[in-house]
């Protein structure tokens, strides 16, 4: 399945998709976190059309292509910043 299908609409134009799993987020009553907040401080942190899926902490967003490694900085550090809460995090690139 493409990104386009999942999220249903494609990216963009000259931005790239990325998909954040934020681990430990909203797990057991711990590091509780709103969607709507999470896709707050995605949109604060500049990255453009933050989308969450189900609530378990994963984020969709579009950015112009970057280094992985950094977005990933980045995001851990600015989610720390704007909501006090820390996470492992992944990001994976779209097609």
């Amino acid at each position: 399945m493409s990104l386009k299908n999942a999220v249903g609409k494609p990216p963009n134009r000259g931005l790239r998709s990325y998909v954040a799993f934020l681990r430990g987020l909203n797990m057991g009553g711990r590091r509780v976190i709103a969607m709507a907040d999470l896709r707050a401080a995605f949109a604060s942190l500049g990255f453009a059309s933050p989308r969450t899926i189900l609530a378990g902490g994963n984020v969709v967003f579009e950015f112009p292509n970057g280094n992985g490694a950094h977005l990933a900085r980045d995001v851990q550090r600015g989610l720390k910043s704007s909501t006090a809460k820390a996470c492992h995090r992944r990001i994976i690139k779209g097609k």
